[in-house]
C-alpha cells in the first residue's frame, strides 16, 4: 500500500512519525530509576543509555532523509 501526499492517510502517517520520539522518550525517562536499580548501574552510566538512543535515532532518521 503506498501513502499518497495529500490524503488524510498521508496526514495521520506523518503525525504518528513526528509524535513517536516524544512519546518514547517520555516513557523512558521516568524508568530510568528503575533501570539502575535493575542493572546496578551507576546514574551516569543509565544516562548513557538515553543519549545512545537519541543518537541513534537521530541516525536513522538522517538516512532516511538524504535518501528521498
Amino acid at each position: 500500500m503506498r501513502l499518497k501526499t495529500g490524503t488524510v492517510g498521508f496526514t495521520i502517517f506523518l503525525s504518528a512519525l513526528t509524535a513517536l520520539g516524544p512519546l518514547s522518550t517520555d516513557m523512558y525517562l521516568p524508568s530510568l530509576p528503575a533501570i539502575q536499580r535493575a542493572f546496578g548501574a551507576d546514574t551516569g552510566a543509565v544516562q548513557m543509555t538515553l543519549s545512545v538512543f537519541l543518537i541513534g535515532a537521530a541516525r536513522l532518521s538522517g538516512n532516511r532523509a538524504h535518501r528521498a
